[in-house]
Formats: C-alpha cells, structure tokens, sequence
C-alpha cells in the first residue's frame, strides 16, 4: 500500500482487475483485521455513482479475490464474510502498511527507553518500505482520503527521523536530505525550520537566514501569510548570535527527545501513596486511556467515579494501576487503593486502614455508618483518588465513595455494578498488533519476529487476554531454549491450555474460578454446560435446553453471566435475535468444570436436548421455506422441544433463522459426528440443505453432508443415509459435477427403494431426469421424469410433480416437439397455483415464455418471463432472477435495444459467477455472443462464443454445444476463416444427429 497499490506473491504481481475490483481489495487491506460494511464499501469505491446492483457487484468482486488469492495457495479464510460485510485477515508481516507501524511503534518505544541509534535506525527500516504516494493507482473517495492521511503519516515520521539525527549530531548529512524535503514541501514551515538549524549548527549563518527569506517570501506570495511564530523566533536567535547548541536544545526539547522523565511527587506527612508500581510498558488501550484520564481529572459537586468492566484476564487492575500514575500529579494530596477481593475487603476493614493512612489516630468507631462519614470528612477539600480493585458488588463500594467532588474514584469489578450509575468502561480483548506488542515486550522482539506466524497462533489461542498472553511470554521468556512454536503447539490442544497458561503464582484458571465460584448455583450449571456446545455463540433458547428449564428461567441465567461478563450478549442479528458469545478460554473453564462436577450421563443429556431443539426448529423452517420438491418429511416428536410458541416464533422467517443459526448448525453436526449419532448429524444437515442452496453455502452444505454420511456408513445407517446422498447429487449437479451427482443420485435411489422411501425415490428419479437431460440422454430423462412425476401423483407431493412435469416440458420443447412441450408446462402451471407452490410457477412461466421466443411472439413471452422474475425477486432467488433475466434481455435484443439487452446479460453473467453455475455463464455468454455480433463487434462475439463451447464441452451437454457452435459458425464466417467456420459446423451436425436420435426413442417413452 505504500506506493503503488500491489499484491504480490513469490511468482510475481497479481492480476486485480479493473478500477474497482482493485479499490474494493485496497479499502479491506487499508483496514485488515476489522469487518467492513458493504454500505462502506460502496461509499468508499462509488460515493454517489453507485449503480443498481452494486452490492451484487461487491460479492462478485470478492469471490474474484478470494479466487486470486487460493489461486496463490492461501487459505479462502483470508477474505471472510460477516453479517453485511467483509473481513480480510491478511498475516502481519504480509502488509507493508504494518510493517511500516510496528517499525514506528518499535522506535517509539525505543525512544522512551533513551535508545536514539536504534530508534532512527527502526525509523528508516520503516521509511524504507515506501516506494511512492501511498495508494497510487487506487480511485475513489477512500483512497484520497487514506492516501492523504498516510502521506501526512509519512511526512511526520520523516520529521522525527530527521529530529533523531538532529540530536545525534548528524547535521551536516541532513542539509542536502532537507533541501530536497523543502522543495517537495514548500509550505511546511517546520521542514524550513529544521534546514535553518542544521544549516547554522555547521555555521553556516547566512545560508539558514536566506532560508528564512526564501520561506517568507513563499508563504507571502502563495498564502498571504507571514511566517509563524517558531520560524520567526528561530530567525530572531540566528541574527542574535544564540549559541548553535543551544537552539538545538531548546528544538530537540520542544520535540520531546531529551525531556526529563517527571519526577515523583514529593512525600508528604500523612500523604497516602498506595498506588502499586505501574508496568514497565503498558501496551495498547490508547482510546480507553483517553476517555478514562478525560472522566478522572473533571471537578464537579459529586466525585468523579470510573469503573472499569470485563472477563476475568482482560486487565482491568493493570489498566486501573496505569490510569492512577497518568493522573496522579492532579491528585497532590495522595492516591488510596484496595484490592477488595476476600476478607480484607470488607467496608469496615478497608475504612479502617483508609483513615490511618489519612493521618487518623487513636480508636475508630465501630458503626460502618459512623466510619464511612469520617472517611468522607477527612477527604473533604482534598484532592485525592480512591482505587477500589476487584469489587464484588455496589454495597461493597458505597461506603467507600467520598463525599467531595474534589475526589475521584477508579473501580475495576467482574460484575457491571449498574447500580453506582457511574461513568464505565467495558474492556475488550486486545487488538492482535498489541497482544503481539506486550508478547515481544516480554519475550523480545527478535524472538517474535523469528516466529511471527507461531507468536501471532500463540495470541490467538490466549484469546488476545492480557492476562494470558502474559503468561504466556513470561513462560517463554523463562525457558529461552523453547521455541515459539513449541509453546503454540501446547496451546493447540484444548485440553490442555488451562494448564499451559499458568507460571508461578499467575494462572489464568485461578482468575476464571474466581468469576464461577462466586455465581448463583443456577448460573453456575449454565455456564458449565454452554461448555459442552461446540458453536461459538448461542441464542437464549440454548440455555433452557441445557438446562430443561423454561425460556424465562434461562434468561434469568444469562443475566447473571453477562453480568459478570463471562458470556457477552450480541443483539442485531439477521432473526432479530440477541445471541450470547462465551470466549474460547472461559469456554474451555466452563467445560472443564462440566467434566468435574456433571456425570457422563447429565452432560450428553443436557447436549442431545440441544441437538433436540435444533432439529425441531430446523425441521420447521425447512418447511416453511417450501423450495425442495422433495417435500419436507413428516417430523417426528422430538425428545426435547422448546414451546409450540416460541418454536414458531422462531422460524417464521425461514431464512432469517438459518443464516442466523448457519454457524451453530454446522458446529452441531460436527459435534454429533464427534459424539457418533448419526440420526441427529444427518437429520440437521439433511433439513439446512434447501437454505444451503438459496444461500450459495456450497462448502456448508458439502462439509455437513459428507461428515454424516460417512458416519452412516460406519453406523450401517442407510435410512439417514438416503436423503444425504440426494442432496450430494442435488449439490453436485450446482456445481456441474455430473458423474459425482449421477453416481450418488444412483445409489440414493437403489436404497430409498430397498427401504421404501417412496419421495425420497422420485425425488431420486427427478434429479436423474434433469441429468439425463442434459447430457442429451433424453430417453432415459423421459422415462426418470415420468416415474417421478407417477410417484409424485401417488404421494399427493404437487412439487415433485411439478418439477418432473416441467422436466418433460424441457425435453419436449429440445426435441422439437412445441405442442407437447406447452401441455407440460400448462399443467405444470396448474399444478404449482393449486399447491401454492411458486418456485414450480416460475418455472412453468419460464417454460412458456421461451416457447413463446421460439415463436418470436415476443410480446407474450414478455409477459410469462416477467411474471417468474417476479416471482423470484419476491422470494430473494438471485439465481431465478438471472434464469428469468437471460430470456428478457433476449426480448430486448430482439427488438433492437442492445445495450440495455448486454447490461441485463451482464448481471446475470455477475450472479451465475457468484453462485459457480457454470451451465448459467454458458447460457450468458452465448447469449452475449449473439449480441455482439448483431452489433458488429466481432472479436468480442468470438471470444465469448469460444468461452462458452469451452464450457459446454466440459459439461458434455450437447444440445446447447450444438446451439453455441451455429452462432460460432456465423461469426467465423463474418471473420472470413473457413476452416474454423467448417470445422464447427461439422461438429453441430454431429451432435445434432445424436441428438435426433435420442428424441426418436424418446417420444416412444410414455
């Protein structure tokens, strides 16, 4: 990024692509590691020219990326979708804008420990890595303002650099450097500045007064300004004669590079200074430190009170301790602090020692009343600030606030303590660049810029807690002989972690039994059995049925953990929900604890309830969504289900649910796998594959799938494992897999009728019709739709009829037989409007509307195309839309808008590539063939033309390679090669007579 934008591998400088595919790669590398929103995506890349369709645009521009980059070897995880954007996880030390940072940040720190060698050797390492204005050849409105913004990062490094020589005694080097800045710069006074100084430390007077001159006269004639103060004053000394190293002195002082560190404040009798020592090198929370000095230093009738919030390990006493020496010189009269936690936090006792810290003699009253009000006396008009650490609850904290607003009060609590009404501050878990800052603080930097990519794992599995990752370094740093990756393999092992991240008397477990031991016994057995789940959030529901309670009951239970932040609520999910997120190390606790305390037989009670409710809500939704033409099975009662109400409730917006839950599901047929219940994994993968399907989550559907049926297979379960195969053969046939599709559609259909699965047996024969189809195998397609269409009848399923009566609509209309072709979409057309189901309507319209292009009655086909569009905006099928899209800009090429006819074609060619239907970007690009060639542009033609016989090749469909390869005939022949034109035209016959032959035996099927 700092230059021109690239992404680089070991083979070379990649491909982006167009303007906008790069500015959308450039905005998520310019902010890695943090989700961004679709909405500022196309602010960013478009501003106020975004065109319709533009959020289809952005997914098509991400899968492109995504496919460059596995193309490279990396892992598809490296650009990650999230609810409504984008997260792009790029390794540290793969960004040279982070290098660039860390480099920064390293010299910074360098510089407070009074290393200026190293410090500017580190700062022109991170110059170094710029190789012209940041962002160039990126458009758009984020780029200019990044772009500026790093220019102006850059400018200022330099500048410190440059301050560094300046105290090094590196002048006479500098002056050629600054005269060159200076002319880059002409209006940056400082740079001005600086060339004066370095120019009159080697006595050379007069050249730094004509600089002076020279800067004036610029600034007058391009400003209208005079020069400022810093540059007149320095002028000022220079024709004073002020000693060279003086004026260095005072410059370098004003840069803070020779700044004496501030010295304690004196100790005064019966000034309390109870602070403990701060850390060596407190790492990150710059914003929060901000806000908290900000709260801390305000005056006001009632005292300033801060209390900071968060999981055990999340560092509040290390903050609360930092935060006490930033402000302690505005708090001259002393610092009090108390660790509240155990016995000697009782209010009575800690009055006691806070008032003989303030200077109070003799017995004090026994009454906490009579204490607490002369604790408040003796602060009165003092400036003083009171730390209360590790505070269990608001009557633990009352007594202990005083009573003038002079004062300030810092509290660090586990629980919320809503009750003080005070100013809080939740902490969150570190930013991976800093969790790395305080590991290499400890460890040393070399160490972990030797294993980078083992310190980065190490961060991540201590779940980037302070704590932990403290631990964690100060394990390494006493065993040098360990290598980073080493310790990363340790952590790997879940079992193990707990019991890794403990070194003397430090040990995150401690701390997490804390939080646990001091909870209600309810929440207690919640927050060990959330534990036994696998998914990294969960709704509500999946605590009542962990613990086979009611809906109340279990939100009486998270209360209580997220009060004492051991799970985290997070509302605004797709449903509407509030979801609860338990991080990975009190996870492992919670588990842990469930082992210990729950029998085998209460734990795997207490998940198969779970699984219970999943397959319920699941079973329902799929339902709902009335897409597969399988038709939903029956469900049976569940073991465990949540009310009839809440259940409802819950899936009333199908899709909603499953995209919320689409992560816990997977998790969950994993977990059953593991757990070797086969019933349970294919049941929940076999109710998502629909939602799978409308989504575009092939890998879900693939994963989920192929775990539990291999695990049938082990079970010698074949009534799970039935539907399983159908939806592989369903999902193969997406992605234009067929032999895989075929080969598992086949064995499906041998079981299902070895078991008597009658609609999973035509959905079978459905599936093996479309296939035959298209391979042009129409008899044996005729006679797998008609079963199917036979069975379908039989088991009052209209969907499945549906779809293999529109099967032999296809058919019929291929083969040349139109009046047939019409019936089976008429009645395909009844059947779908009497059973309400859509999906088979706007395929029948389909139907009809190309029977209708064949006519070139263009004005009726208009009308059935329109009306399937339709049908599937109104149910979010972006794939029907495109299906229906294709056939209606081919209406409007015909009648002579061309271009608006290529636009329609060229966001349907957008969504068959987003959802890999390499049998829909066939379609497109021969459409889109035919398209240029009516306009004349030839090459254009032949290219898209080649692209899609490519494409129909590979799918061995050869009714539509024949259709291809007549328009390639016409556009070789416009490009006057006889060869090429003869060659494909003997090859459509070829296929044709195949094809004819197929048709003859088909129309005999009945």
């Amino acid at each position: 990024m700092l230059g021109p934008f690239e992404l680089v591998s070991p083979a070379g400088t990649l491909a982006l692509g167009g303007p906008r595919r790069r500015a959308t790669m450039a905005l998520l590398a310019v902010r890695a590691g943090t989700v961004v929103s679709v909405d500022q995506i196309i602010d960013g890349v478009w501003g106020d020219t975004a065109p319709p369709g533009v959020r289809n645009q952005i997914q098509v521009y991400v899968s492109a990326l995504r496919g460059l980059l596995t193309g490279q070897g990396e892992s598809r995880d490296l650009i990650q979708t999230h609810p409504g954007g984008y997260l792009f996880r790029p390794r540290r030390d793969a960004v040279d804008l982070r290098l660039f940072e860390d480099r920064v940040t390293d010299a910074d720190g360098a510089l407070a420990r009074g290393r200026l060698t190293e410090a500017g050797g580190l700062l022109r390492e991170a110059l170094a890595l710029w190789r012209g204005p940041a962002l160039g050849g990126v458009t758009g409105r984020f780029a200019e303002t990044e772009a500026a913004r790093l220019a102006e990062r850059r400018i200022a490094v330099i500048e410190q650099r440059l301050d560094i020589d300046l105290a090094l005694g590196r002048h006479p080097a500098l002056v050629a450097e600054l005269v060159n800045l200076v002319d880059e710069y002409p209006l940056r006074e400082v740079l001005r500045a600086r060339l004066m100084l370095a120019l009159y430390l080697g006595d050379r007077t007069a050249e730094a007064l004509s600089v002076y001159r020279d800067a004036r006269a610029t600034l007058v004639e391009e400003l209208g300004i005079e020069p400022g103060t810093r540059l007149r004053e320095l002028e000022q000394a220079i024709l004073r004669g002020d000693r060279p190293a003086v004026l260095a002195e005072r410059w370098l002082s004003d840069a803070r590079l020779s700044a004496p560190a501030p010295a304690p404040a004196p100790a005064v009798a019966g000034r309390a200074a109870h602070l403990p020592a701060d850390l060596a090198e407190f790492v990150g929370r710059h914003a929060e430190i901000s806000a908290a000095v900000a709260t801390l230093s305000g005056t006001g009738p009632a005292p300033a009170t801060l209390v900071i919030v968060g999981q055990p390990g999340m560092g509040k006493t290390s903050l609360a301790v930092h935060l006490g020496h930033r402000v302690r010189d505005q708090f001259p009269d002393g610092q009090l602090y108390v660790n509240l936690r155990g016995p000697q936090g009782d209010p009575e006792t800690v009055l006691g020692s806070f008032l003989r810290a303030l200077g109070r003699t003799g017995p004090l009253p026994d009454n906490l009343a009579e204490r607490s009000a002369l604790y408040r006396s003796a602060l009165a008009d003092q400036r003083i600030l009171v730390v209360l650490d590790d505070a269990a609850s608001e009557r633990q904290v009352r007594p202990l606030l005083p009573g003038s607003g002079t004062c300030a009060v810092l509290v660090t609590s586990r629980a919320n303590l809503a009750g003080l009404g005070t100013h809080r501050l939740v902490l969150e878990p570190l930013g991976e660049e800093y969790a790395l800052t305080l590991l290499a603080g400890v460890v040393g930097r070399d160490r972990v810029t030797a294993e980078l990519d083992a310190a980065g794992e190490i961060v991540h599995l201590c779940g980037y807690l302070p704590l932990a990752v403290q631990i964690a370094a100060m394990r390494l740093s006493t065993r040098p002989h360990w290598s980073l990756e080493r310790l990363a393999r340790a952590l790997r092992d879940e079992h193990r972690r707990l019991d890794e991240l403990a070194v003397g008397d430090l040990e995150l477990r401690a701390s997490l039994a804390l939080s646990y031991d001091g909870l209600p016994a309810a929440a207690r057995v919640g927050f060990r059995r959330l534990g036994l789940v696998g998914a990294a959030d969960v709704p509500s529901w999946v605590v009542a049925a962990l613990l086979d309670v009611g809906p109340e009951d279990a939100d009486d239970v998270l209360d209580e953990l997220v009060d004492v932040h051991l799970l985290e609520p997070h509302p605004g999910q797709p449903d509407g929900s509030v979801r609860y997120r338990m991080h990975d190390l009190p996870r492992l606790y919670a588990r842990e604890r469930a082992e210990a305390e729950d029998p085998a037989e209460v734990r795997l009670a207490a998940v198969r309830r779970v699984f219970d409710a999943y397959l319920d809500i699941a079973g329902r939704a799929n339902a709902a969504l009335a897409s597969d033409f399988v038709g939903a099975p029956p469900p049976s009662a569940p073991r465990w289900a949540l009310p009839d109400g809440l259940a409802e409730e819950l899936c009333a917006a199908p899709l909603d649910w499953f995209e919320t839950e689409r992560a816990s599901i997977v998790s969950a047929v994993g977990q059953a796998v593991e757990l070797g219940d086969a019933a349970t994994a294919g049941g929940l993968a076999a109710a998502s594959a629909t939602f799978f399907e409308v989504r575009n989550y092939f890998d879900d559907w693939q994963r989920t799938h192929r775990a539990a049926l291999d695990l049938c297979a082990a079970r010698g379960d074949a009534l799970t494992a039935v539907p399983l195969r159908r939806n592989l053969g369903e999902l193969h046939t997406i992605q234009d897999n067929y032999d895989l599709a075929v080969e598992h559609f086949s064995t499906a259909l041998v079981d299902a009728r070895a078991l008597g699965l009658t609609g999973q047996e035509a959905a079978c024969l459905a599936g093996l019709g479309y296939l035959r189809r298209v391979l042009g195998q129409y008899a044996a397609a005729t006679e797998a739709f008609t079963e199917a269409a036979r069975l379908g009848r039989e088991l009052r399923n209209p969907a499945c009829e549906v779809y293999a009566t529109l099967g032999l609509g296809v058919i019929c209309r291929e083969t040349g037989r139109a009046a047939e072709s019409t019936a089976h979409y008429e009645h395909g057309r009844t059947l779908s409007l009497a059973s309400a189901y859509r999906p088979g309507e706007a395929q029948a319209l389909r139907g009809l509307g190309l029977l209708a292009l064949d006519r070139d009655a263009l004005d009726e086909a208009e009308e059935h195309l329109a009306a399937a569009r339709d049908i599937h905006v109104g149910s979010g099928d972006r794939l029907g839309q495109a299906h229906a899209l294709l056939w209606l800009a081919e209406i409007r090429i015909r009648r002579g808008a061309l271009p608006a006819g290529e636009t329609m074609l060229a966001w349907c060619l957008l969504v068959y590539r987003e959802h890999d239907n390499a049998f829909g970007q066939a379609l497109t690009l021969r459409r889109l063939g035919s398209a240029h060639l009516t306009g004349g542009r030839v090459d254009s033609a032949r290219g898209a033309l080649t692209e899609a016989v490519r494409i129909w090749r590979r799918l061995r469909s050869p009714y539509w390679l024949a259709d291809s390869l007549d328009v390639l005939v016409a556009v070789e022949d416009r490009r006057g090669d006889e060869a090429a034109a003869n060659s494909a035209r003997q090859e459509a016959r070829r296929l044709r007579a195949g094809l004819r032959t197929e048709a003859a035996v088909a129309a005999g099927v009945r």
